[in-house]
């Protein structure tokens, strides 16, 4: 299964390419590292060709307007055109959609804009994963599993 992991050089994006990666998928970051920004679109086509599954995680605590969401929308752009597109599942936030610091509004929104284009399911919320991994043992994470669905 070939996997882009957008914010893939990222603390939890980071932990899903290597997750997936000895689960035997064949999984991609892509980030500013590897030449992606959401922020400008440079290289988000290229990086997401071929992908079977995105899992979106790439976010920025300062800029989140222009690469959480408006970088949320060039994946939707890249992606609205294809017959078939990848199965997309999108890292979100318990509580975003309560909470008024700008940076969960933004989550939100992510949320709203990718539910309103039909191209990611209900997606699982992931609690601060930062939290989860500094009380977890030493290379030992805890991270939640989203089942695919058949054909995928």
């Amino acid at each position: 299964m070939n996997v882009v992991v957008t914010g893939g050089s990222g603390g939890l994006g980071r932990e899903v390419v290597r997750g997936l990666r000895m689960r035997g998928a064949t999984a991609k970051a892509a980030s500013r590292r590897t030449g992606v920004n959401l922020a400008t679109g440079e290289g988000l086509e290229s990086a997401l060709t071929g992908a079977e599954v995105i899992v979106h995680a790439a976010t920025h605590p300062m800029k989140y307007r222009a690469v959480d969401l408006e970088g949320t929308r060039k994946i939707i752009r890249v992606l609205a055109d294809r017959p078939d597109p990848p199965h997309l599942i999108y890292i979100s936030i318990v509580g975003c959609d309560l909470n008024p610091y700008p940076y969960y509004r933004a989550n939100y929104a992510c949320e709203l804009v990718l539910e309103r284009s039909g191209l990611c399911p209900p997606h699982p919320k992931a609690a601060n994963h930062l939290a989860a991994q500094s009380t977890a043992a030493p290379g030992h994470h805890d991270i939640h599993r989203t089942t695919l669905p058949s054909g995928h």
